[in-house]
């Protein structure tokens, strides 16, 4: 069943908000917003999707070729976890996991409501889902959090950073990107407040928000790791980064510095070279291009340089 109701009719932000509210008393949900901030090839389409029809959850091994059937569904939601890549690289994973999210979980939602320009669009099997959500009351509570504790000591950090230049210096590797972790406990948890405060003070074209089981991903990213549009594989990566002005002026010169940064330039260079040995090897011979290098794009609190590798799928690629 499937139900439009326009905007001119209700409140945009608050609806969004009750429905958060409401979808959290579900095991699982996925909400996607753009912000409505201009992006090449546009940010996430604004879509929450609700409770779980079907759930695939799994560790690496053949994870890949489990989602392969589950993903002929008309929707899918979920996330892929980064110790997949020991599936198709000879890969481990040794560092410490403080979250134990399982590497796979996709879920096929019962409820989807679709954020469109002038409204939203109900797709549910419930008849009154606008009404009852609108009777949902937000609970008021503040989220609390101890202070971020770092993985490694500033000793063994400074002490890696040496190892990791030597290793330049000896030419086994011609630049690294080395980071660590800072993880801590949730003391008072409203995940929906939560994440409706990060993304008022950084709202992002890549904003999400998901939901699996005790599991929740709350995201403010300025940053497209992959996109599909038919045949056509679009990934834009990132490197580079300045904080916003003081006044206009100051602006325009953090900008410009960022733009002209030959550090900032050649770590941009090194991700595009690694994009585009990636698509490669699923694209069409010939057809990974670079479409932007070095764009500068301006968020609420940053500049960022990104830039646009694209590429035209195999036929025999799923």
């Amino acid at each position: 069943m499937a139900q439009f109701i326009p905007y001119k009719s209700f409140p945009k932000d608050p609806f969004l908000k009750k429905a958060l509210h409401w979808a959290n008393h579900f095991s699982h949900f996925s909400l996607h917003l753009n912000n409505a901030i201009d992006y090449p090839h546009q940010g996430f389409k604004e879509v929450l999707a609700v409770g779980a029809k079907e759930t695939l959850c799994l560790e690496p091994g053949t994870a890949f070729e489990a989602l392969r059937p589950f993903h002929q569904n008309k929707w899918l939601l979920g996330y892929l976890g980064y110790d997949l890549k020991n599936e198709v690289e000879k890969l481990k994973s040794e560092n410490t996991d403080h979250v134990h999210f399982p590497a796979l979980n996709f879920f096929v939602p019962e409820h989807i409501i679709v954020f469109e320009e002038d409204g939203v669009r109900i797709e549910s099997e419930h008849p009154n889902l606008f009404e009852v959500i609108q009777q949902v009351e937000p609970p008021v509570a503040q989220a609390r959090f101890s202070a971020p504790q770092a993985s490694v000591s500033k000793e063994e950090y400074i002490d890696k950073v040496e190892v990791l230049r030597n290793h330049i210096e000896e030419g086994d590797c011609y630049e690294i990107n080395y980071c660590q972790e800072f993880h801590g406990t949730v003391e008072v948890w409203n995940a929906v407040e939560i994440f409706i405060e990060l993304n008022r003070i950084s709202p992002k074209p890549f904003a999400c928000f998901q939901k699996f089981n005790h599991h929740f991903i709350l995201s403010a990213s300025p940053e497209r790791f992959i996109k599909r549009e038919g045949g056509k594989i679009i990934s834009q990566p990132i490197k580079g980064t300045r904080p916003r002005g003081k006044s206009a002026e100051h602006d325009e010169a953090l900008k410009h510095e960022l733009r002209n940064n030959e550090k900032e330039m050649a770590e941009n260079m090194m991700i595009v070279d690694l994009v585009r040995n990636d698509l490669a090897r699923t694209a069409l011979t010939g057809s990974v291009q670079v479409e932007e290098i070095f764009g500068i794009y301006s968020f609420q609190q940053v500049h960022q340089m990104i830039s646009t590798v694209v590429s035209q799928l195999r036929t025999d690629v799923d």
